[in-house]
Formats: structure tokens, C-alpha cells, sequence
């Protein structure tokens, strides 16, 4: 999820339409589209990603990472990212307090 209209290099509408909050609020989802990142290896394309304007940050699942192909290792100082198809690294991730910024 991201709330920054301007990661976006395709949006569409989406098949979701709200999100649920750990709060139990709720925030809108105005489309779906896909991000545009560089990596170590040059150009990353994420798809699928909700854009969620009411967000405070961008939010990676790491599950859905999983659920398409790739492989996710957590380091006390980053989390590499490594591709479906080769397992070649995709990204890497510092983390600064108790948070990865991707």
C-alpha cells in the first residue's frame, strides 16, 4: 500500500475498495497500480499495489512478497529482497530504529 500518487508508474482502478486499520478504522483505496524502484541490479517493477492516499507510509507486505515467488531474509541492520525467477538479489532495505524503509 502507498499513499504517494507520484511512486506510481500505472494506476487503475482497484478491486478493493477499503481497508481495515489495526485500529479498526478504516481508509479509502482510490486504485492499483505499480511502483518503479532501483535496485542493485537496476530497475525493480512491484505490481499490484494499492494506492492509499490517507496512509501516513508506504507499506510492503511481506507475505504477499511470499505469495509471489520471492524470497524475503531479515538482518539486524537491512532485509534483502531476492527475485522469483533467479533468486538474484532485488532489494535491500536499511532498517533505521525498529523500521525497514523500502
Amino acid at each position: 500500500m502507498n499513499p504517494y500518487a507520484s511512486h506510481f508508474v500505472s494506476i487503475r482502478p482497484s478491486r478493493v475498495e477499503t481497508i481495515y486499520l489495526s485500529d479498526n478504522n478504516t481508509v479509502s483505496v482510490l486504485g492499483e497500480g505499480d511502483i518503479a524502484m532501483m535496485g542493485p541490479q537496476g530497475r525493480v517493477l512491484i505490481t499490484d499495489v494499492l494506492f492509499v492516499p490517507n496512509l501516513s507510509h508506504a507499506l510492503l507486505s511481506v507475505a504477499l512478497v511470499f505469495d509471489k515467488g520471492s524470497r524475503v531474509r531479515f538482518y539486524p541492520r537491512h532485509v534483502n529482497i531476492f527475485a522469483a525467477d533467479d533468486s538474484s538479489l532485488v532489494l535491500r532495505v536499511p532498517r533505521r530504529e525498529n523500521v525497514w524503509y523500502v
